[in-house]
């Protein structure tokens, strides 16, 4: 017995008694979460010789390593996620006097990916029904669509058909969930309206001040881009306003030719309203 004690004290002095009292520990104060996390990592190491020590951080999402040697070592270190994924964070201390002897110790990141918040309002046959459509998400999901129509009426699902009310704002807001942990969720909010232009179908710019406009009945508030186009699918005519009006000047600065053009309204101010498209007679009075 005897023997075997001294043989182990002339081991441990030739690789340095204080060296393999060394132990690599680390700890986060999170493993689970959404994209752009961000993990504070905590050095639990037991360090005897910092001087000879090289501490080598590996993040484990192709970034490049951080390397620190001092006695001054940091005890907290913070590096984000950008990407869902699963990462493996290590902790390397090599002694640096005693052959290259490492100690490393490793904690799994796993980061979920952002549920993408986005919706579609398309038009049905049904006046002031609007048929609201969120597309599949990318991420590995389930997720969870729910509908909040004016802070009140709650629905779930993909697509929803409501009936919006007439000359009026109704606030629509998507939530995106995900089911299982980390519960990712993401959210948008658009407003939409239903308004009842009233659009003419002829019109006769010839000064007698009789219906010389092609003049759109609107709220007067909402702002609506019109652009007028010829047979020949030119655009010659367009304006950005809560007025939507069109006097039969062209850009140019002359007089339309008689004949049926083309129009489009739409709404530019953040607002979903309902687009307007359709024909126009001019009826003029040509040179």
């Amino acid at each position: 017995m005897k023997i075997l004690k001294y043989i182990l004290i002339i081991i441990l002095f030739i690789n340095g008694d204080l060296v393999f009292s060394q132990i690599a520990k680390i700890s986060a104060d999170t493993t689970l979460g959404c994209d752009s996390l961000v993990v504070t990592f905590n050095d639990l190491s037991t360090i005897t010789q910092p001087d000879s020590t090289l501490w080598e951080w590996i993040f484990g999402d192709g970034t490049a390593p951080y390397y620190e040697q001092s006695s001054n070592y940091s005890k907290t270190l913070r590096h984000a996620y950008k990407t869902a994924g699963s990462y493996f964070a290590s902790l390397i201390l090599e002694n640096i006097n005693s052959r290259g002897l490492v100690y490393s110790d490793t904690i799994t990141i796993i980061v979920s990916q952002t549920p993408s918040a986005f919706f579609q309002c398309f038009d049905t046959n049904i006046d002031s029904i609007k048929n609201l459509v969120a597309p599949a998400q990318n991420g590995n999901g389930p997720y969870v669509n729910k509908w909040i129509i004016n802070s009140i009426d709650t629905m779930y699902g993909t697509e929803l058909k409501w009936k919006f009310k007439n000359n009026s704002v109704d606030t629509v807001l998507l939530r995106v969930n995900e089911v299982n942990p980390p519960g990712c969720s993401n959210e948008l909010s658009k407003k939409i309206s239903i308004e009842n232009l009233v659009v003419p179908n002829v019109f006769t710019p010839d000064g007698d001040g009789i219906n010389d406009l092609f003049l759109v009945q609107t709220n007067g508030t909402t702002v609506y881009a019109l652009n007028i186009y010829s047979r020949n699918g030119v655009l010659v005519y367009k304006s950005v306003s809560p007025t939507v009006v069109w006097d039969g000047m062209l850009q140019s600065g002359i007089k339309a030719s008689s004949g049926t053009y083309f129009y489009t309204i739409e709404s530019v101010d953040g607002v979903i309203h309902q687009d307007v498209h359709g024909f126009v007679v001019l009826i003029g009075v040509d040179k």
